[in-house]
């Protein structure tokens, strides 16, 4: 076929070594940028109500109560690891740290200050309820107001950590009981809602590994305050008890089936469409 551009009876002209590229069309631009949002949106409605951090609804009471129940375990895991850290950016500060200071710098601020308290007659102490001074006025101080508060959130987040491990672990052996009655619902809400019990599988092993981390990590906390308090001139750090060579790390509470990550299950044709 012969170019417009050229005389007819003569081929194109061959474009200069070295020269600019012909621009694509802007259509062809406009199609190429339609289709990478369609491909992104796509992407994105793939992913569940339960992994967007939302409440999923079936239109079945049975399903709904229990992923209403998976949501508020969610919030409750968020809450308490907000009210940890309020507790501990207010310690921080009134040790003249930033408030995202992690639990080493707080600890070694803790040390120093406590050292300085002692040569002056006045001594901190630490337990599960709170903290106290002795020797001096420093009782009424916003440094021990807040250790003593910190102190206390550390204590709860470890007794609730052991509570909220137990709720997660319920709530998945409830989800896998529901599997079987996925048929009962009308056939549009199947296969969607599969894919949010599978999605709240996952999401309460992660809740239930959040907690446990969150109980061992302020348990520490706990005696690396006190330590850094009651003895500042002892160096404390804090170890973590490695389990027995050949067995498997899994604490008491939970059975060898909920200790074991959920299984990925493999992609499978379906009309899912969140």
């Amino acid at each position: 076929m012969q170019s417009r551009l050229a005389p007819a009876g003569h081929p194109p002209a061959a474009r200069p070594a070295g020269g600019p590229r012909p621009r694509p069309p802007v259509w062809a631009l406009a199609a190429l940028a339609a289709l990478c949002l369609t491909l992104g949106c796509a992407t994105t409605s793939r992913r569940t109500h339960v992994e967007r951090g939302e409440r999923y609804r079936s239109g079945s009471a049975r399903f709904d109560a229990y992923f209403a129940d998976v949501h508020a375990s969610r919030r409750d895991l968020d809450a308490a690891a907000e009210r940890r850290r309020r507790a501990r950016a207010r310690l921080a500060r009134s040790l003249g740290l930033d408030p995202d200071a992690g639990e080493g710098s707080i600890a070694r601020s803790m040390r120093e200050r406590s050292e300085r308290l002692a040569h002056k007659g006045i001594h901190l102490h630490v337990g599960r309820n709170g903290a106290s001074s002795q020797g001096g006025a420093e009782g009424a101080s916003p440094l021990v107001q807040n250790l003593s508060s910190c102190v206390r959130t550390e204590a709860d987040t470890v007794e609730w950590s052991g509570r909220a491990r137990h709720r997660a672990d319920d709530l998945r052996r409830r989800g896998r009981g529901l599997e079987p009655h996925v048929d009962e619902l009308p056939r549009t809400r199947r296969s969607e809602t599969r894919h949010e019990l599978r999605a709240a599988d996952h999401d309460l092993y992660r809740q239930s590994e959040r907690a446990r981390s969150m109980g061992t990590d302020s348990e520490h906390f706990i005696e690396s305050l006190r330590q850094a308090a009651e003895d500042p001139k002892r160096t404390h750090k804090t170890r973590t008890k490695a389990p027995p060579k050949g067995r498997k790390h899994r604490p008491p509470s939970q059975s060898p089936d909920e200790a074991d990550p959920p299984e990925t299950p493999a992609a499978e044709p379906d009309d899912f469409n969140p």
